[in-house]
Formats: structure tokens, sequence, C-alpha cells
């Protein structure tokens, strides 16, 4: 298997986990070192969430 070492995945929320949403981000290190994951206000304001 091939990868990409400067790729690094970072998942706060996963609908496996039983969340209502993956919170899947993909940070090149090639351009940016700093891996912060965005914070839940950021995915629960893409769309509105159905309970």
């Amino acid at each position: 298997m091939i990868w990409n070492e400067d790729f690094v995945l970072t998942m706060n929320h996963t609908i496996a986990k039983g969340d209502l949403y993956c919170s899947c981000v993909v940070h090149d290190t090639k351009i940016d070192w700093d891996l912060t994951h965005p914070p839940d206000e950021f995915w629960e304001s893409i769309w509105p969430l159905r309970e």
C-alpha cells in the first residue's frame, strides 16, 4: 500500500461510534503543521442535523 506521509487524518466524530456525522479532515503537513481539528460548532453549522 502506498500513502502520502505528509497527510495526517484527524476525526473526532464517526457514524460508526454512534455520532450523527463523521468529522474527517486530512491535513497536508507540507502546507500547514497546525493539526487543529475544527470545533463541533463548525461541523454543526454545515447542515442541520436530524435527531
